[in-house]
C-alpha cells in the first residue's frame, strides 16, 4: 500500500515546494504563499501528498522556484479496493510561470497511472498568488468531492463500452497526434499494447489507459520521414507536457465515448 509522503520525502522529490521566499523577478504586488503551507492545507482536509516532481531548470536564478507538481489522495482511498480512485493535482511555482492550479485527477491502482480529467468533466481552478485566501484551497477541494460521484459513472460508462479492433486503431490514431510529430511515423499497435493481463479488455477505460500508458511512458518505435531514422519514444517528463497530453487524451476518450452512445 503506497503511504502519503512525508515532508522529508517531499523535499527530496522537489524542494521548490519548500521555498521560503520567491523569485528576485517577481514584482512587488507578488503575495508569496510557501506551497507547503498550502500542501499542508489540503492535509488539514484529510487530502495527503503522494507523488511530487518539478521541472528541470537549466538557470541557476530558477533553481528553487521552478514549477512544481503535487498529487493528493483523499485518506479513505488509501485503504480502498477500487480499482481507481479520484486525486487532485496541484502545480505552482515561485517564479511568476505559474498561480497556484487546481485539478481531478484519477490514478489507477493496477499499473500506476496517474491521469489528468478532461476540462469538461471538471474546469480547472486557477488561483492567484495576490489575494489569496485559505478559504480558496478549502472550496476548490470541496468542488473537487463534490465532482467524485460524476467522474467515477463516465469512467464506469468508458468500462461499459467494447471498441472493435477498428474503433481501437481510430483512438489509437487520433491520440497518436497528440504526441508525435506528423514527420514521426508509429506502429499504432505500439500504442494499443497491453502491459499486463488485466488491460488486455477491449472496453473503452482498457483501451485508453494503454494508449496513455503507451505514450506518457514511451518505449514507441517508430521511423523519422524525413531522415529515415529509427526512434523509440522517452518518457514524458515535462510538468506541463504531462499536463496537456493526460488532458487532451482524456477529453479525446470521452469525446469517443459521446460518438459511440449517440450510434
Amino acid at each position: 500500500m503506497k503511504m502519503p509522503l512525508s515532508n522529508e520525502i517531499l523535499k527530496e522529490k522537489a524542494g521548490s515546494i519548500f521555498a521560503t521566499s520567491p523569485s528576485f523577478e517577481v514584482s512587488d504586488k507578488y503575495a508569496f504563499i510557501p506551497t507547503i503551507e498550502v500542501v499542508d492545507m489540503f492535509r488539514a482536509n484529510s487530502w495527503y501528498p503522494v507523488e511530487a516532481k518539478e521541472s528541470f531548470v537549466r538557470l541557476s536564478k530558477n533553481k528553487g522556484y521552478q514549477k512544481h507538481l503535487i498529487r493528493f489522495r483523499h485518506i479513505s482511498d488509501f485503504l480502498s479496493n477500487d480499482e481507481e480512485a479520484v486525486e487532485i493535482v496541484l502545480t505552482n511555482s515561485h517564479n511568476r510561470t505559474s498561480s497556484f492550479i487546481i485539478q481531478a485527477g484519477v490514478f489507477r491502482f493496477i499499473c500506476a497511472n496517474g491521469l489528468v480529467v478532461a476540462n469538461n468533466l471538471f474546469e480547472k481552478i486557477s488561483i492567484r498568488h495576490i489575494g489569496f485566501k485559505e478559504i480558496e484551497v478549502k472550496r476548490a477541494i470541496e468542488r473537487i468531492v463534490a465532482s467524485i460521484e460524476k467522474i467515477n459513472e463516465r469512467i464506469s460508462l468508458y468500462k461499459q463500452i467494447e471498441l472493435s479492433n477498428d474503433e481501437q486503431l481510430s483512438l489509437a490514431r487520433a491520440s497518436k497526434i497528440i504526441r508525435f510529430k506528423p514527420y514521426q511515423q508509429i506502429e499504432l499497435d505500439y500504442l494499443l499494447r497491453p502491459h499486463r493481463k488485466e488491460d488486455e479488455n477491449n472496453d473503452l477505460w482498457r483501451v485508453f489507459n494503454r494508449i496513455q500508458e503507451n505514450v506518457i511512458r514511451g518505449g514507441v518505435k517508430g521511423k523519422n520521414i524525413f531522415t529515415g531514422r529509427n526512434f523509440t519514444s522517452k518518457p514524458v517528463k515535462s510538468i506541463d507536457s504531462l499536463i496537456s497530453i493526460n488532458e487532451k487524451l482524456f477529453d479525446l476518450t470521452d469525446k469517443f465515448a459521446s460518438i459511440k452512445l449517440s450510434a
